[in-house]
């Protein structure tokens, strides 16, 4: 099973990160280098090896840019490879003995980098520049969602607990036995310099059956997060998916035994026509739309994206210097020999 999520997202609250909550327990590979040093790569290149050996695989892929891998979760292991520098810095826990850091710096002409040092910073500050900006735009969008939200929760106050308590009494009915109580939180989507970006076909490989339930201005994210909570508390394993326009929310959860999700759409975020979602017909939430806030929010997100994208244009040229000044070939003797400890064990 290969799925692709993130674990972290550029939100209407900043820069959020699950990574906390989402290595505890696993084998960790830190990686620590700079941009263009190869440390996507070399997560690809693991993963790939791991799919062709018939394992599941978990693509961890880069808030800001979707194509890039922020890291890689082999279950069969229980090894967990990621991208440690800024903007999620970590750490390894247990260094040594459950993992350690893969040390990508050694393999760059420091004497080089040096020399490019004017250039590397202000190319630097220009895309913490961008950054800022971008995170300006989502700062003013979130307070028109914030009171949106508020609004819409209040006048569906019953209506988000009726949804629920259909829900989970149509799909969820018993307690399950023996089950270890797995709880865990992904996004789903984020805003990047594509635009708002969101991996519904990870529900799709998740589960056979998906529903929808009326965004309602973010009012069906409660019913969701009373779906999950009722769920963790009969022991089906729950993932949560946050919802970048309300992190403290959940906009989606998929409960992998039952091969079951439910999946609140909003309109940034509507799936692509080809995805055949049903409407989960217990729901009572109203459809509200706030069009004046939809549309605010619009050309909000719009500048979010150019922004995004003048950040990645910057980073694209920093990783332009590091690229040319780095040994790839000894960088392919260490991803060989990390290889070779993960897949050996």
């Amino acid at each position: 099973m290969i799925i692709d999520t993130f674990l972290s997202a550029n939100t209407t609250k900043g820069f959020v990160s699950l990574y906390g909550d989402f290595l505890k327990g696993k084998k960790q590979y830190i990686i620590k280098g700079g941009p263009g040093t190869g440390k996507s790569t070399l997560m690809k290149n693991i993963g790939a090896y791991a799919e062709n050996e018939g394992e599941d695989v978990e693509y961890v892929r880069c808030s800001s840019d979707p194509d890039s891998l922020d890291g890689v979760w082999l279950k069969k292991h229980n090894v967990a490879v990621c991208d440690g520098t800024a903007p999620h810095v970590l750490e390894p826990e247990n260094v040594g003995c459950l993992g350690g850091i893969i040390n990508i710096t050694d393999c760059w002409d420091e004497k080089a980098l040096t020399e490019a040092t004017e250039e590397i910073l202000l190319i630097k500050d220009k895309t913490a520049k961008a950054y800022r900006s971008a995170y300006g735009y989502l700062e003013a969008a979130g307070k028109i969602l914030d009171t949106t939200f508020a609004d819409a929760t209040e006048k569906e106050e019953r209506r988000i607990r009726g949804t629920a308590e259909d829900f989970c009494g149509t799909f969820l009915k018993k307690k399950k036995k023996n089950c270890e109580p797995i709880f865990e939180r992904r996004f789903l989507s984020t805003f990047s310099y594509k635009g708002a970006t969101a991996f519904y076909e990870t529900c799709e490989t998740l589960a056979d059956k998906i529903y929808t339930i009326p965004y309602a201005c973010g009012a069906a994210n409660l019913a969701i997060a009373q779906i999950a909570e009722e769920a963790k508390n009969k022991l089906y394993p729950v993932t949560v998916f946050a919802d970048p326009l309300l992190p403290q929310t959940v906009m989606g959860a998929v409960f992998p035994t039952e091969k079951l999700a439910v999946l609140a759409l909003s309109p940034t975020f509507e799936a692509a026509e080809t995805k055949e979602f049903a409407p989960f017909r217990g729901s009572t939430l109203t459809d509200i739309t706030d069009g004046a806030a939809d549309g605010a929010c619009g050309i909000l997100f719009e500048q979010t994206t150019d922004k995004l994208k003048n950040a990645k244009a910057h980073h694209d040229a920093l990783e332009r210097i590091f690229i040319k000044n780095m040994d790839f070939e000894k960088v392919g003797r260490i991803t060989a020999s990390l290889m070779t400890r993960i897949f050996s064990e």
